[in-house]
């Protein structure tokens, strides 16, 4: 096997990865109460509808917890010599989740609908018709009978966990969020809340829902976007060679040259020096006259 060595990223290349985390202030929960409890609870005086489940049980939610889940191995000893195999063959999930209320002052809502849905699991007041009887409860001999589990389980019990830029997607379903679905979900434990004549607090209830297992729906993700390819680099010109300058000091050329001498004649020699050439003025380097190369006059 290859050895992989580290990778480098370029800071915008860490900030994509990093600095865009996931939050935990944005999701959804949902309550679908099954049909038979919906009927207990509206004898028992709490309205179950839309509304009233928007209001005091999705919006209220304050906590609620993402579940997990790990695989059980059975542990191989003796087929290979100093070796142990384990290899999974069941997934365990866990066995409650929890959701944290506020609980409104008005109606107490939350507190009255999961009390009565777990009343109900017990059969609490409920006649052989299926009557809900109020004073039945408070008899020295009372006794009671557990309901059908399909009547009091749910299968749509749902957390949503999206982003503040979320996408609507097709269906209702919001893009690029994760959906937590429950099945056989119902409330087992309602968590004791205190209260006492201290500082005042938000009154809080929290419930556990058991559940047999759950599953993610990941339908309608956002577009993800391909890398970007490195650019193009663009191809350097290359230089032309330099021109090559032979100089060979042994060759003796007869040049003329300006010596800056005005006023002398081509037979003039100089005199400083070791080497005597041909002096000439100005006028006299050009075409020998005293004109330039454009006609005017020089001297």
């Amino acid at each position: 096997m290859a050895i992989v060595g580290p990778k480098k990223y370029t800071m915008s290349e860490l900030k994509a990865k990093i600095l865009q985390p996931s939050l935990t202030s944005h999701y959804q929960v949902s309550f679908p109460v099954p049909v038979k409890v919906m009927a207990y609870l509206g004898q028992r005086g709490v309205n179950v509808g839309t509304y009233e489940i928007e209001d005091y049980i999705t919006v209220p939610c304050s906590e609620a917890a993402l579940p997990g889940s790990r695989l059980a191995t059975h542990e191989l000893n003796d087929d290979f010599t100093g070796v142990t195999l384990r290899h999974a063959y069941r997934r365990l999930y866990d066995e409650t989740t929890n959701f944290t209320f506020y609980v409104d002052a008005q109606k107490y809502y939350v507190i009255r609908l999961f009390e009565g849905w777990m009343s109900y699991m017990m059969l609490e007041g409920v006649t052989n018709t299926g009557t809900y009887i109020r004073d039945d409860r408070l008899k020295l001999d009372y006794s009671h009978r557990v309901a059908f589990p399909d009547d009091y389980k749910t299968n749509d019990l749902s957390i949503i966990k999206f982003e503040r830029d979320y996408q609507q997607g097709t269906g209702g379903t919001p893009a690029g969020s994760l959906t937590y679905i429950f099945t056989d979900a119902y409330p087992i434990n309602i968590t004791s809340s205190p209260i006492s004549y201290d500082s005042s607090q938000l009154l809080k209830c929290t419930v556990d829902f058991n559940f047999s297992r759950y599953v993610i729906d990941t339908a309608n993700p956002l577009p993800v976007a391909p890398p970007t390819p490195p650019p193009t680099p663009t191809p350097t010109q290359t230089p032309p060679p330099p021109q090559e300058f032979n100089y060979n000091p042994t060759v003796v050329t007869n040049e003329y040259y300006n010596n800056g001498i005005s006023g002398t004649n081509n037979n003039q020699k100089q005199t400083s020096g070791q080497n005597s050439q041909n002096a000439t003025n100005f006028a006299d380097f050009t075409n020998g006259s005293n004109t330039g190369a454009f006609g005017q006059a020089i001297g």
